[in-house]
């Protein structure tokens, strides 16, 4: 049984292979899962949150956003989307 963490970097890592302009090799995915689950933090009763840091602030970002998260892992790991 996976964790809802687990899923949750699942789902950020299939969206973030849709939304990469060329394939991602097995390093990339794994850099990109380690990301991922350092910035998912459990937050009292709102559950997972992503963490990002805007304007030098740590922001927390709800898990539907996949896409955004997605977009915001690759961009930061320096992986160019289409």
């Amino acid at each position: 049984m996976k964790t809802k963490k687990q899923q949750i970097t699942k789902a950020v890592l299939n969206e973030a292979g849709r939304l990469a302009s060329e394939p991602l090799t097995a390093k990339q995915l794994d850099t990109l899962r380690e990301f991922t689950e350092e910035r998912l933090d459990t937050h009292g009763k709102y559950g997972y949150m992503f963490q990002t840091v805007a304007y030098y602030k740590r922001q927390l970002v709800p898990v539907g956003d996949i896409k955004g998260i997605a977009t915001y892992i690759l961009e930061n790991n320096f992986i160019k989307t289409i």
